[in-house]
């Protein structure tokens, strides 16, 4: 699958406020693909975030600490806030 797919998927399953199966979404395809995992992990803490599922996103987000994914600086900035 193409990162426009796993987009797709992230946003569709977000918006019919499905969290708990986004992440579960988004680790299945983990582990694969480096670049990917942090686009993906990327994408849904900033949606989750902006989403204000604040338990979420820190869960995304210290699931990509502990994986070494690097994160953009606007996703640091988040992780040290929440």
């Amino acid at each position: 699958m193409q990162l426009s797919t796993h987009v797709y998927v992230i946003d569709s399953l977000l918006n019919a406020s499905f969290y708990y199966q986004t992440v579960k979404f988004v680790r299945s395809f983990s582990r694969r693909d480096t670049w990917l995992d942090k686009e993906n992990f990327g994408s849904l803490a900033y949606r989750l975030i902006k989403l204000k599922r604040f338990d979420k996103a820190k869960l995304v987000l210290d699931e990509m600490k502990s994986r070494g994914l690097d994160m953009g600086e606007k996703l640091k900035e988040k992780y040290e806030i929440i």
